[in-house]
């Protein structure tokens, strides 16, 4: 090893050689899901890595690095050539290579002491079983003495299509092979590991005479085709840069138009089709362009950007926390004067925008994808699947959502959980997934977005879900809650109490899950990044994880906020709305619901919490007539007595008071929500978090410290914390809600059962009738003289037929009609189910029609009994007996038109 090297250099190294493996991980397992179909340029980009690590271990002398490297390079050089095929077992080789790799780097001073020969034994056994030295794949050279090279076509086409580069390497016998003690087949074996060689020869005329030819150096050049850049070509073959050159395209095309069809020399391997003989130019050009295309845009790519050290960013962001405390004083300290000084007010906005626009471009430093997270899983799960025998896809969303560098990497540990819980215990095995009817291969999808100002992570499974019942028993037998508490507890409860310390559903403890610390982690590990977790499932079909947390942890903007005579700060991605109540509307929106105050906020129920009781600071209110402080002995969020000439205290009733009104800000916490009551609202300030102290870290309200302008140190209040303190039992308000809710379904269904749309009649002059409107069919005016008797019956000329009349009185203990009456009236009913044109049955006379109207009444019985009588009301402050007219004249005898 090489001790003098410079510390820094190595660990530039370690850090590029693990970007190397990040990116080779999914690359082998898109190797290992395509198959043979897999594109040459996955297999370069693997094997581009490989090498650039194994160049640079063997730079620094770390020799088992270098040996795993060249063996891992080695059998990917078969399968790049087609000579293997990425199987499973092919991929498990490289992806314990992989590991054995991370784990060299990860102490790369003791690298050599790592065991590696499991590894190095099982890829050198797939090597020895092909039966062919590396060196053996050297094809179609012709030997002799030429100053130029034979170009075939075909070769060259192909290892350009192969994303290659083609150099004109050359090496001296002794100078650059014999001198560094390689033998001349050591040296091509060397060449050949790293790249392919379409052609080479032995300048012999470069030797100037036979007298002194022993002593001369004589020159091979090679035609090398590699995935690799020059200067780790020059690297790899061990020659100087100036040694090799790379070769325009260009010039190989004249150079193959050149010269006739008749030099080119019968290729041993199978005749190539049809078309590349007849333009091998033009195939030589797209080739090319196909080629290079995609490189020379990376090449682009990562000259924009430079590695920088994380401590380096860590110090600029304190530097930007700083200069955001210093705008913040000197805004605070001169904004009186910017009305006095002219200019002074575009000064300091200037500064502000300056501030603020350079501290958001030091965080987006900070800031990283998610997807250095996500894309670890899918090789976690491929391992798991094959240990546990199940078929896992694993589905990644919104990989490219920026994260803190500091939060992504807290991310790690309670993800990982999750995800091997999904793997373990939520997805079932093929033969139960096809007995349930679903797909045999599972899925899990990571999903990440952004929503309300911070990150959402949902982790879905398709799996057997949570049984409620099981994590019940599973926690009454561990003592986590009591038979009295498991009585009151809803489903969703019960299924949040996977998160409690010890708890496990597993029937046995194994090497992947069951010891009942990972959800307890899971949760431990979000809440300390200020975030939230909830679970989601239904059994059967599966279960969603979501995590909601902050973009950063250092510079958030804030919600100021004063109670009595402190402050406090409120993340302002927990703050969904502030609202104002007047004193006067006090009784009227506030509320207590099982002990607890409530706000109706747009026909919610609203929990809520004093923070002054929450934080045992002592109450006051501003005296109406002086406005000084004075403590508050309320009890009751507000002064309930009716009568209004009762002073309250002594001065003016303070229940009217504009300074008895309640400033609520609703906070946000997962999915509920809460408010929460502070004496005065400030402003919205940018606030640098700082670490609480260790006397008060396990305070479940704070979540932090900052400054404020002034040079006042206040704490940033934590939402979920406040929310656990208070004990808020948002499932009791929710039922409340739907309580109240079906009563005012019912009371309405009642209203509705009650609202009938009536026609208000008089029969004898003083007593009242009302029949529903939809079963009246006609009214008709009428004169007595069109009467006409038989027997006892009455009869009336009604569209040239005779329609039975019925007199009210004939049916009910009513008076009868007026016998002065000349006029009267006929209220014909409608048979249900009748049509229109159809001849009724009867008519009913009466002696005036009063009103139609939509009455809202619920009908009393009456006194006696009658047909037809649906019960009395008070309608137009007279008592009304409501009729069914079907019913009555069913009860004469005349319902469906009999005479």
């Amino acid at each position: 090893m090489v001790s003098l090297a410079d510390e820094s250099i190595i660990a530039e190294f370690v850090a590029e050689s693990r970007e190397h493996l990040s990116v080779v991980e999914p690359d082998l397992l898109a190797m290992e899901d395509l198959g043979a179909k897999v594109s040459q340029e996955v297999i370069n980009r693997v094997f581009r890595a490989i090498h650039s690590l194994k160049g640079g271990a063997g730079f620094f002398s770390f020799e088992s690095l270098k040996k795993l490297s060249h063996a891992m390079e080695g059998v990917l050089m078969l399968v790049r050539d087609g000579k293997l095929q990425p199987t499973p077992d092919l991929m498990d080789c490289l992806f314990t290579g992989v590991d054995r790799l991370r784990a060299m780097l990860d102490d790369i001073h003791a690298s050599d002491d790592v065991p590696f020969a499991k590894e190095l034994a099982a890829l050198e056994a797939i090597l020895g079983g092909q039966g062919v030295n590396l060196g053996e794949t050297v094809k179609g050279r012709e030997k002799g003495t030429k100053r130029d090279f034979d170009l075939d076509a075909e070769s060259v086409r192909s290892a350009l299509k192969r994303g290659m580069n083609l150099f004109r390497a050359v090496a001296y016998l002794h100078r650059d092979i014999r001198d560094q003690g390689l033998a001349p087949l050591a040296f091509l074996n060397n060449a050949l590991s790293v790249g392919t060689c379409l052609d080479a020869f032995i300048d012999i005329e470069a030797i100037a005479d036979l007298e002194h030819c022993l002593e001369q150096d004589l020159p091979v050049t090679l035609l090398f085709a590699t995935v690799l850049e020059p200067d780790l070509a020059a690297m790899a073959l061990k020659l100087p840069t100036d040694q090799v050159k790379v070769l325009e395209v260009k010039a190989l095309k004249e150079s193959l138009k050149a010269r006739p069809k008749a030099e080119k020399a019968p290729a041993p391997a199978p005749p190539p089709a049809p078309a590349a003989p007849e333009a091998p130019a033009e195939a030589l050009v797209e080739a090319e362009a196909e080629a290079r295309t995609p490189r020379e845009g990376a090449k682009d790519t990562a000259n924009e950007t430079l590695r920088v050290r994380v401590d380096l960013l860590t110090n600029l962001m304190n530097l930007a926390g700083e200069l955001v405390l210093g705008r913040n004083q000197l805004v605070r300290a001169i904004n009186d004067y910017r009305h006095e000084i002219p200019g002074l007010g575009a000064i300091l906005q200037n500064v502000n925008q300056v501030t603020t626009e350079m501290q958001e471009g030091i965080m987006q430093t900070r800031m990283q994808p998610i997807g250095t997270v996500f894309n670890r899983f899918p090789r976690i799960i491929r391992d798991m699947s094959r240990q546990l025998s199940k078929q896992i896809e694993v589905q990644i969303e919104g990989a490219e959502v920026e994260l803190d560098k500091s939060i992504v990497e807290m991310l790690v540990d309670p993800l990982t959980h999750i995800i091997r819980n999904c793997a373990d215990h939520a997805l079932e095995t093929p033969a139960d997934r096809k007995r349930a009817g679903k797909n045999p291969t599972g899925v899990i999808h990571l999903h990440a977005y952004h929503e309300g100002g911070q990150i959402n992570i949902a982790v879905h499974d398709d799996g057997r879900g949570i049984d409620a019942r099981k994590v019940l028993d599973k926690a009454l037998a561990k003592g986590l809650v009591s038979k009295a508490q498991a009585a009151e507890m809803t489903d969703r409860e019960i299924v949040h109490l996977i998160f409690a310390p010890g708890f496990s559903t597993a029937e046995q403890v194994s090497d992947i899950s069951g010891r009942g610390v990972g959800m307890d982690v899971v949760r431990t590990n979000v809440e300390k990044l200020g975030g939230h977790v909830e679970v989601e499932t239904e059994v059967g079909m599966g279960t969603t994880v979501r995590l909601r947390l902050p973009l950063t942890l250092a510079i958030i903007p804030s919600m100021i906020v004063g109670v009595a005579e402190h402050r406090f700060a409120i993340p302002q991605v927990n703050v969904v709305e502030f609202v104002w109540v007047k004193a006067s509307e006090v009784a009227q929106r506030i509320e207590q619901v099982q002990g607890a105050l409530v706000l109706r906020l747009r026909d919610q129920l609203l929990p809520l919490v004093r923070l002054a009781d929450i934080l045992d600071i002592p109450r006051t209110y501003q005296d109406p007539g002086t406005g000084e402080p004075l403590p508050d002995r309320r009890n009751a969020i507000a002064d309930r007595r009716e009568a209004e000439e009762v002073p309250a205290g002594r001065g003016e009733d303070r229940r009217k008071d504009w300074r008895s009104d309640y400033n609520i800000i609703v906070l946000r916490v997962g999915k509920n929500q809460y408010g929460i009551i502070v004496d005065e609202l400030f402003d919205i300030e940018e606030i640098v978090v700082k670490p609480l102290s260790s006397f008060i870290q396990n305070t479940k309200c704070f979540s932090g410290a900052t400054i404020l302008g002034d040079g006042r140190v206040i704490m940033i209040l934590d939402a979920g914390g406040v929310a656990a303190a208070s004990q808020l039992h948002f499932t009791d308000l929710q039922a409340e809600e739907l309580r109240r809710a079906e009563e005012e379904r019912r009371h309405a269904a009642l209203k509705a059962s009650r609202r009938r749309s009536v026609i208000l009649f008089e029969g004898a002059r003083g007593e009242r009738f009302a029949v529903p409107q939809d079963h009246v069919l006609r009214l008709e005016r009428i004169l007595l003289g069109r009467i006409e008797h038989i027997g006892d019956r009455e009869y009336i000329e009604y569209r040239g037929e005779g329609l039975p009349l019925v007199r009210l009185d004939q049916h009910l203990d009513v008076r009868p009609l007026d016998a002065a009456l000349q006029e009267l009236f006929l209220v014909i009913p409608k048979v249900p189910g009748q049509d229109s044109t159809a001849r009724p049955p009867a008519g009913i006379l009466i002696s005036e029609i009063l009103d139609a109207l939509d009455v809202e009444v619920e009908l009393k019985p009456v006194e006696f009994k009658g047909p037809g009588l649906l019960g009395s009301a008070v309608v137009q402050d007279h008592l009304t007996l409501f009729l069914d007219p079907i019913d009555l004249l069913r009860s004469a005898g005349l319902a469906g038109g009999a005479a």
